[in-house]
């Protein structure tokens, strides 16, 4: 199993100069490795049909209207699940975000995993390079405490990558992007992308509070 993680919003929790309402972190799941294989080349070969370098990044942030339906529309030559995490920082008291603060990547990505159905033993985990090396090594810890067996090494697959260098993790950003525009509500755009996807969502969990941060 391959998984491709990536979010969409800020982290920070001054709404009123600036920071997003919503924060999104949001997981592409490959079963199978012929279909992760799919989506990669299809997602290749449309760069190259944009006459784009391989270095070029569908970044949601960076596109228009259609060239995120077209790469949503392409990735759905393949087969694969959606999971994520929505934060509505708004809804969520003071001394909740204070204490979170440090916290909302690592609950985030435990509250995906820790899925029933999931079966994430031995899988290869690949997350967009993002913050300082002392951010990821405290992850890491996380991961191994809260998610991980004496039996199993998917700690030993758990890879920080920039997203240029994966279409895979650049999928995720696309789909982070896409569901948090489908809560904000603030454009006209708002439910396009998620209706291209919607079919392959599996479990999206949002929160206006936090269950647990340790």
């Amino acid at each position: 199993m391959k998984i491709f993680i990536d979010e969409s919003g800020d982290p920070g929790f001054k709404i009123e100069e600036g920071s997003s309402r919503f924060f999104v972190v949001a997981l592409i799941i490959f079963e199978e490795e012929a279909e992760e294989n799919r989506a990669r080349t299809a997602l290749d070969n449309l760069k190259k049909e944009w006459q784009e370098k391989d270095t070029f990044e569908f970044k949601f942030s960076k596109m228009s209207i259609k060239e995120r339906k077209e790469v949503l529309e392409v990735a759905m030559q393949a087969k694969f699940k959606i999971r994520a995490v929505v934060f509505d920082k708004v809804r969520m008291n003071t001394l909740q975000l204070e204490h979170f603060k440090e916290n909302y990547y690592q609950y985030a990505i435990r509250s995906l995993l820790e899925h029933q159905d999931c079966h994430i033993q031995n899988s290869e985990i690949r997350i967009d390079t993002f913050g300082e090396t002392y951010y990821r090594n405290n992850l890491i810890k996380y991961f191994n405490k809260h998610l991980c067996s004496s039996e199993d090494e998917t700690h030993k697959h758990l890879i920080f990558q920039d997203s240029k260098f994966n279409v895979l993790i650049q999928l995720a950003d696309l789909v982070a992007g896409s569901l948090r525009k489908s809560f904000d509500k603030s454009t006209d755009d708002s439910q396009i992308y998620r209706d291209i996807f919607s079919k392959y969502e599996e479990d999206i969990k949002v929160f206006h509070s936090v269950l647990h941060t340790h």
